[in-house]
């Protein structure tokens, strides 16, 4: 049996990982259609890995402004 473990990153992760302020973050998951959307954990939010790379790649490739 294969198990697969993903990364999950912390609105303090992922605000540091996207050079963004914690209020941007929250402006972004409520405006922006492109920003991933946080899985709540305990009453946290959490990012996967993948989440905020996928992210990332599109900023970088200019499939949208951000």
């Amino acid at each position: 049996m294969e198990s697969t473990t993903r990364k999950l990153h912390n609105l303090k992760t992922v605000s540091a990982l996207l050079d963004m302020s914690t209020p941007t973050i929250y402006r972004r998951i409520k405006n922006d259609p492109n920003f991933p959307k946080p899985h709540l954990v305990g009453g946290n939010n959490f990012w996967t890995d993948a989440q905020i790379n996928d992210y990332i790649e599109r900023i970088e490739s200019g499939c949208y402004s951000s």
